[in-house]
């Protein structure tokens, strides 16, 4: 962390809340070789050098944007106060980046279960080889679907009906693409994952038991947490980055909430309906010992809707 002792102090004095002061520090340490190049603290540079780097380093969502514009103005602010030299007051006034991710939302985030399906190509073994990617596909193909992480790793295999190509869980029917079904199929019938004895050769197969159990998404454990899933996902992403130029890059919320603007995209679309997220901010956030505020909500709308047309922006449709 660039100056790391002036950002330390603003740190206690921001808040008392030990994520918060986390997330800052994050920021701080993402902007640090920035400042090193400019050999100056960043609450010293101008507005439109802020902005032009936050702009590589904000998320796709809105809410990225807001976030981290809102810690540097706060930055800006506490050093204008305590007479840090050279602080820039005018960098008290910074708004911020509006303009949409264009780039990043292509390479994280998905327009349709087609192109879900060719970025899951681009990334996993195919689902004919039977290996532990078809969970990894499944797992994601459940972000699609709109089921929270949590319950996405406790689905059973009885809750997938390929009937009628949904999921049903805690009363609630999600829908399984068509092109997930072969992914899906396989993590239903398989009790083996085959694996190569050296996957720098791929010159010999085997095959390892998956545990024991009815759950989906199980591989060669009793259970899996998220965070296998996770650290496999980023293996993958960064092999593709290495073999491809980085033509995607997925994780779990994301697909999650392309799934969310794919479904309020063909309601807009076929129905009319008039885009609307606060059933999605009401049942994500459901599960916290308070209930959301409706100006709280109100707001989390109004920036889920920005990242929808950001969304539809990116995707041309």
């Amino acid at each position: 962390m660039y100056n790391a002792e002036i950002k330390n102090q603003f740190l206690q004095d921001f808040s008392k809340s030990v994520t918060r002061q986390a997330a800052a520090a994050n920021m701080f340490n993402a902007l640090e070789p920035y400042e090193e190049s400019w050999g100056a603290d960043v609450c010293t540079r101008s507005i439109e050098e802020v902005q032009s780097v936050m702009q590589s380093l904000i998320g796709v969502r809105t809410n990225s944007s807001a976030h981290r514009t809102s810690i540097i103005r706060g930055y800006a602010t506490w050093c204008c106060d305590h007479g840090v030299p050279g602080a820039n007051r005018e960098l008290c006034q910074i708004e911020g980046v509006v303009a949409p991710q264009v780039e990043k939302i292509r390479r994280q985030w998905v327009a349709s279960p087609a192109h879900l399906q060719r970025c899951l190509d681009s990334l996993c073994d195919p689902v004919s080889e039977e290996t532990i990617h078809c969970v990894l596909r499944c797992y994601l193909w459940l972000a699609f679907s709109g089921l929270p992480e949590e319950d996405a790793l406790s689905i059973p295999i009885s809750a997938v009906d390929f009937s009628d190509l949904v999921i049903r869980y805690n009363g609630k029917d999600y829908p399984i693409y068509r092109e997930a079904v072969p992914a899906f199929r396989a993590c239903a019938r398989l009790l083996q994952f085959r694996t190569y004895k050296s996957r720098s050769t791929k010159d010999r197969w085997t095959y390892v038991d998956r545990g024991p159990g009815d759950w989906l998404l199980r591989c060669f454990r009793t259970s899996q947490d998220k965070h296998y899933f996770r650290v496999l996902l980023s293996q993958l992403n960064r092999a593709n980055d290495t073999e491809s130029g980085g033509s995607v890059k997925l994780a779990y919320s994301r697909v999650h909430m392309s799934g969310v603007f794919y479904r309020t995209y063909e309601a807009e679309r076929s129905l009319g309906v008039e885009p609307d997220f606060h059933g999605y901010v009401y049942q994500t956030f459901a599960n916290q010992d308070t209930p959301l505020p409706n100006n709280r909500a109100n707001y989390m709308n109004r920036l889920c809707l920005r990242d929808y047309e950001n969304w539809k922006a990116a995707f041309s449709v």
